[in-house]
């Protein structure tokens, strides 16, 4: 087994599974040397084993997210600009493109809502000004939104509240963004 080059997300399923990427430090992995994976790490404590989904293949995976029946994995994939959909198909994960964005630097972040929207946060900064910008993905990837968050320059993370009244997002900066959904 050889090692992580620095685990960046997690995101946890049922019976104890859970999901990271593992991109090393920025600029490490990239267009230039796609060598980002995807694992998954499944059993109990006493029992658990490590599987890689994707291996050595991805330009600087981030964020990462299940979908609310836990069947499809969605990973971004910062450098390419792109979200990753993996669903599993007997003992095998199956990779395709869900969506492909375009205009700032590439998803870094992405939570999934209960009716299968996707909220996708991004680095990068748009023209004319330092703002934030989350991008609202239906399940046929496409994009049906965009929440703009001014002062946030390069959106980190994002997540809703269990009520699905609001979105979180933190940035680069240190800052926590509340939003009304």
């Amino acid at each position: 087994m050889q090692e992580f080059l620095g685990p960046n997300s997690i995101c946890f399923g049922q019976n104890g599974t859970f999901f990271f990427t593992d991109s090393g430090p920025f600029g490490e992995t990239g267009l230039h040397n796609p060598k980002g994976s995807v694992y998954c790490v499944t059993g109990g404590s006493a029992q658990m084993m490590l599987k890689p989904i994707i291996l050595d293949s991805l330009a600087y995976p981030t964020g990462l997210t299940l979908s609310p029946n836990g069947e499809v994995l969605y990973v971004c994939e910062m450098m390419t600009n792109r979200l990753l959909r993996f669903v599993k198909q007997a003992a095998a994960w199956h990779c395709s493109v869900f969506c492909q964005f375009a205009g700032r630097i590439g998803p870094a972040a992405v939570c999934s809502a209960r009716d299968g929207l996707l909220y996708v946060g991004f680095k990068g900064i748009r023209a004319g000004g330092d703002t934030g910008c989350v991008k609202v993905v239906d399940q046929a990837g496409k994009v049906v939104d965009e929440i703009i968050i001014d002062g946030a320059a390069s959106i980190t993370g994002v997540c809703i509240d269990s009520s699905e009244s609001y979105l979180y997002a933190t940035d680069e900066t240190g800052n926590v963004h509340r939003i009304a959904l």
